[in-house]
């Protein structure tokens, strides 16, 4: 797993790096430790708020540096635990030779590494508890408070991740008193470690012992679980494949219903877009068909107009006419009744008439 280096590059900033990743369960197993140079750095002095006050405002910054350091845990656990199994059952079994089945199992070598993984983690754990008492100033309630905000985010949850923390934060909470100053200065950060490393080797023993004897329960099983679960998966795969038929039978239906629906839709639609259209038409028919008995009306209305307006010019110029003649009359009258009223004086008067 990957080592978790810390390195104080300002007051009360702490920058996480990650070195290069190592495999675990292997061989090269043994090289899972934490990086010394990187750990050997940190100055505490310079550093005393790094987690109490910036990193107290980002403790997701802190939880994926734990992350990281609690692989390294579990790697260093893990293979601490199994070599001190293949130990001892070296030392029990030497003449049954079950102790070299175990060896060729795990890879030796790797249990070379078994010391120097203890090592590491107990450097690892107490620079980093020690920073987390530091960076509280020693309170107490300030550091279970900062474990309460990292344990709870999630690059912890799942797995052993949010389990370690509780279980650090818990180590670490035990070995602090009320005293603030004791804190900073008289923790045994040695026997801090000690204790919370064998916490962790228990649990990894515990998890290959039920791992050892559910694989035992596997092998009694044998051909009986084997038979049973090819029966199983038989029965399975025609349970699968009827209801693949089935489900198939209802997509086609489905599908042959939905293009029934859409066929119905689409003629419905048809339909309608024909009958709208059609009524358009008629519309327009009958508008154009009032409008032009419309415009009928108005011609012949004008022409009405026009017959009754000329009728009655007619009428008054026949009656100009009339009055004329009959003025040209009345002067002809009027002019004859002059002459003869002359004529008569002419007469009267012994004056010879003019037209005599």
């Amino acid at each position: 797993m990957a080592a978790l280096a810390l390195a104080v590059s300002a007051p009360s900033v702490v920058a996480f790096t990650r070195t290069s990743a190592v495999a675990a369960g292997t061989a090269s197993a043994s090289a899972a430790v934490v990086s010394e140079s990187a750990v050997e750095r940190l100055d505490f002095r310079r550093s005393r708020s790094f987690l109490a006050a910036d990193m107290a405002m980002q403790p997701e910054l802190v939880a994926q540096s734990l992350a990281a350091v609690e692989e390294e845990w579990q790697t260093q656990a893990s293979l601490f635990s199994e070599c001190e199994n293949i130990g001892s059952s070296s030392n029990t079994d030497k003449d049954s030779g079950s102790s070299k089945v175990k060896e060729d199992a795990f890879d030796k070598v790797s249990c070379d590494g078994a010391p120097r993984a203890s090592k590491a983690f107990s450097k690892s754990c107490g620079t980093l508890a020690q920073a987390l008492v530091h960076g509280s100033s020693g309170n107490k309630d300030n550091v279970a408070e900062l474990f309460s905000d990292v344990c709870s985010q999630d690059v912890l949850k799942g797995s052993h991740r949010a389990a370690t923390c509780s279980e650090f934060a818990s180590t670490v909470g035990e070995a602090m008193s009320a005293n603030s100053y004791a804190n900073r200065n008289y923790i045994d950060y040695n026997q801090l470690c000690t204790g919370f490393w064998q916490q962790l080797v228990a649990g990894e023993k515990k998890y290959r012992q039920e791992e050892a004897a559910q694989s035992g329960e596997e092998e009694k099983a044998g051909a009986a679980a084997q038979e049973k679960a090819a029966k199983a998966k038989a029965e399975e795969e025609a349970v699968k494949v009827k209801a693949a038929e089935e489900a198939q039978r209802k997509v086609d239906e489905e599908a042959k219903f939905d293009a029934a629906q859409d066929a119905k839709a689409k003629a419905d639609e048809e339909a309608e877009f024909i009958a709208r259209h059609e009524a358009k038409d008629r519309a327009d028919k009958a508008a154009a068909k009032a409008k032009a008995e419309e415009e009928a009306k108005k011609q012949a209305k004008a022409g009405e107009e026009a017959k009754g307006k000329a009728g009655k010019a007619k009428a008054e110029e026949n009656t100009k006419a009339k009055s004329k003649v009959k003025e040209q009359a009345n002067e002809d009258t009027k002019t004859n009744e002059q002459g003869n009223k002359g004529k008569a004086s002419q007469v009267a008067e012994g004056k010879p008439s003019h037209h005599a």
